[in-house]
């Protein structure tokens, strides 16, 4: 009997588990990381490991997963890969903890943690064409390589006379974008080449809730900075 309940138990626990799992996570990169290829996004459905560039398919695999273990186990190529994970669910973080791949000769490599965050369907409470007019506080602060902190939809994030030195194909920008169900907050690090992209949970009226920031746990609350307008003060003679 309790060997049967145990199963049960372990049954439902990898049933749970595995539907959590299940679905596309995004890449969390912050500015210093470089990939191969633009916004790595990884998709688990059906025992496959599909992988896109942003939202364009790269390529698949089967995948098998080792709850017990916490271990993904896929092909790739000529290597057999696994991935040691652990999930954070309250934040929706997936992390491999370490990858490990064979070769032929039977060599071992080792390379750094990765940590991606899950899609998850924005919650949209106001009109997107208005937010893409706005400008919001951002999530870092001011920097060399980010002399504003601040985010906006509209326009590139030099200044005339930086604009005039790279040229405009060479700003960065920010974009407000779509994949399936979930908006994000895509960075452009020039015209043509987008950085990384941040999952927004919620888009309200004057704050836009976002997660899966690196270094930083939790939703994120970004407010939007208004522009104070300057008004001429009448004074009589």
């Amino acid at each position: 009997m309790r060997n049967i309940l145990g199963f049960l138990i372990l049954f439902l626990t990898e049933l749970i588990f595995g539907q959590d799992l299940e679905g596309k996570w995004a890449m969390i990169i912050d500015d210093l990381t470089f990939t191969s290829i633009e916004c790595p996004v990884i998709e688990i459905k059906d025992q496959r490991l599909i992988t896109y560039s942003y939202d364009s398919l790269v390529g698949e695999s089967n995948l098998e997963i080792d709850y017990k273990n916490k271990l993904f186990i896929h092909k790739d190529a000529d290597n057999y890969i696994d991935y040691h994970f652990s999930y954070d669910q309250e934040n929706l973080i997936l992390t491999h903890h370490r990858l490990s791949g064979i070769d032929e000769d039977g060599n071992k490599s080792i390379i750094n943690d990765f940590n991606y965050v899950k899609f998850a369907t924005t919650i949209v409470n106001y009109p997107i064409d208005s937010v893409v007019k706005k400008q919001y506080d951002h999530f870092y602060g001011a920097s060399f390589i980010r002399p504003e902190a601040k985010i906006r939809f509209y326009g590139l994030m030099c200044n005339d006379q930086v604009q005039q030195i790279l040229g405009k194909e060479n700003c960065p920008q920010y974009r407000l974008e779509k994949i399936d169900k979930t908006y994000f907050i895509v960075y452009y690090s020039s015209e043509e080449y987008k950085k990384w992209l941040v999952p927004i949970k919620e888009i309200n009226e004057d704050y836009l809730l976002i997660y899966g920031i690196a270094g930083k746990k939790g939703f994120i609350k970004l407010h939007e900075i208004k522009e104070i307008k300057k008004t001429k003060t009448f004074i009589p003679n």
